[in-house]
C-alpha cells in the first residue's frame, strides 16, 4: 500500500502561503494541497503546498474579484527550481480550479488578460546565452475556457 503524501506544513511553507493575498488564495492552497509531487527527500510524495518555495499571482482586470486568477507555483529551490501553473475562474461568488497549464517556459513571467485570453511574455534562453542568464524573450497565449497553452513566438525552451 502507498504511503500517503505529507502535507504538513513547516515554517517556511507556511510563511509562503501567507504572504498570498486576495479572495482567491484558499483556493489556491486547497489546489495545491491536493496536488502530490515527489519529496525533495526523495522519500514518497509531499503536497505542492507543503514544497512551495514562492507563489506568483496573475489575475485579470476585474474588482475587486477578478474573473480569471492563474497561479505560478515554485518549487525545488537552488539550480533546479521547477514551478506548476495552475489556472482558476471565478464561478459563483467561489473560485474553482479549472486547469493546470504546461508548456509555458521562462523567467519572469509578466501577464495580461483581455477577454477569454491570457499573455504572458517570459525571458528565455536563445541559443548562445548561459543557462544562468536567459536574454530572450518568448510570449505565450492560454486560453482561459480550455486551458490549451499556445507558443506565439520566442525561443522554443531547450534542454
Amino acid at each position: 500500500m502507498a504511503q500517503p503524501a505529507n502535507r504538513s506544513l513547516d515554517e517556511g511553507s507556511r510563511a509562503v502561503w501567507n504572504r498570498v493575498e486576495g479572495p482567491y488564495a484558499a483556493a489556491i492552497f486547497r489546489q495545491a494541497q491536493r496536488m502530490d509531487l515527489p519529496c525533495a527527500d526523495g522519500n514518497g510524495q509531499c503536497s505542492l503546498g507543503r514544497l512551495a518555495d514562492e507563489v506568483e499571482i496573475h489575475a485579470s482586470n476585474e474588482t475587486p474579484a477578478p474573473r480569471h486568477v492563474i497561479a505560478a507555483i515554485s518549487y525545488g529551490g537552488g539550480s533546479a527550481m521547477m514551478r506548476e501553473i495552475l489556472l482558476f475562474e471565478r464561478r459563483g461568488g467561489a473560485y474553482r480550479y479549472r486547469a493546470r497549464l504546461s508548456g509555458l517556459y521562462g523567467t519572469g513571467l509578466k501577464a495580461t488578460f483581455e477577454g477569454s485570453t491570457a499573455t504572458f511574455r517570459a525571458l528565455t534562453l536563445r541559443p548562445d546565452d548561459a543557462r544562468c542568464c536567459p536574454q530572450g524573450e518568448t510570449v505565450y497565449e492560454v486560453d482561459l475556457a480550455s486551458g490549451r497553452v499556445r507558443h506565439v513566438s520566442g525561443n522554443r525552451p531547450r534542454g
